[in-house]
């Protein structure tokens, strides 16, 4: 994630912060050095890395520390927040572009991305390299199904680059968002970073009064979505990412959509028997409605074939080759 990025979404909570106090300060790590938390964020398991530093920002200087150090002034304590007994867990993404739910500055304070000017002192949180156990009104999907607003995946002043797979910097925010509430922050998935483009905001996809999203089918996304630009398509409306294991199958149990690829599969054999057919035919070659019949059954035996393998691979057909097929 660019250093640029994380200024734009930290320079306003890194404004309200103070520099530390002489002396040494208490940053509580939740598992010790040869350990790290598990995927809930419940305990400890054994294999975490030796040595590690979290991201810290300096509102003093306006840029972040070195990758892998640490204030002078703190010191590291194998410990659990002391400021409550059931910290919320915020994990961090596993790739090395995705942006973490929150930010820790020099003084020991610690933001999160999903509440704006809400900071916790050192007491109320530990950190750890998979993430960090906050102190802030219980777990994260509770605060984050609350009104206070709908997520924007890449925060104020950004948006979502399909070609880099990361926020990048944007010139301004989508007209759409003028209307919302909004706060910063991905969908909080169950497996960290699996997340995907669902559709279109008021084309698959309507926003209630209460911050809920509504699809076409009536379920409700509370937590597990958020919306952003797309910075190679400008002008389409705001983009809803969901969690991948969020969406319904639609139709998986629909016999019709059984039907359908073999019904396509037996329309190109019979259109490749008509091609062949006319080909064995030499005498009508140079008929110009052969030609045009056949050039017409061509199209329609390789349409039908990708036709009935989009059908057959459902939601397993992805990337640039399902990219290809939609596009040929």
């Amino acid at each position: 994630m660019p250093a640029a990025l994380w200024l734009v979404l930290c320079l306003a909570a890194g404004s309200a912060a103070t520099t530390a106090s002489p002396g040494d300060l208490v940053v509580f790590k939740c598992c010790p050095a040869d350990e790290s938390l598990t995927e809930d964020g419940a305990s400890c398991r054994a294999g975490g890395p030796l040595t590690w530093a979290p991201v810290v920002y300096s509102p003093t200087s306006q840029s972040f520390l070195e990758p892998g150090t640490t204030p002078d002034h703190w010191k590291w304590e194998a410990s659990r927040p002391t400021a409550c007994k059931q910290p919320g867990y915020y994990s961090n993404p596993a790739g090395p572009d995705g942006l973490p739910p929150f930010v820790l500055f020099d003084n020991g304070s610690l933001s999160l991305l999903s509440r704006d000017n809400v900071f916790v002192p050192p007491e109320g949180y530990c950190v750890d390299s998979s993430g960090a156990l906050v102190c802030v009104g219980g777990h994260p999907a509770e605060a984050a199904s609350s009104t206070a607003g709908v997520r924007k995946c890449c925060g104020p002043g950004a948006e979502y680059s399909e070609a880099r797979e990361s926020c990048v910097p944007a010139d301004k925010d989508h007209p759409q968002f003028a209307g919302i509430d909004t706060r910063s922050g991905f969908p909080v998935c169950l497996e960290v970073g699996s997340y995907a483009i669902g559709g279109k905001l008021n084309l698959t996809h309507w926003i209630r009064d209460d911050g809920a999203l509504r699809d076409d089918d009536g379920d409700e996304l509370l937590t597990e979505f958020c919306l952003e630009r797309i910075k190679e398509h400008p002008d389409e409306p705001l983009h809803v990412f969901t969690c991948t294991s969020a969406p319904k199958g639609h139709h998986q149990n629909d016999i019709r959509f059984v039907l359908y690829p073999v019904g396509l599969f037996l329309s190109v054999f019979f259109l490749a028997v008509t091609l062949i057919a006319s080909c064995l035919l030499p005498s009508t070659y140079h008929v110009l409605h052969w030609r045009c019949q056949t050039n017409h059954v061509a199209c329609l035996l390789v349409g039908d074939l990708l036709l009935a393998i989009t059908q057959i691979s459902r939601n397993a057909l992805q990337g640039i080759l399902c990219r290809l097929i939609g596009e040929s």
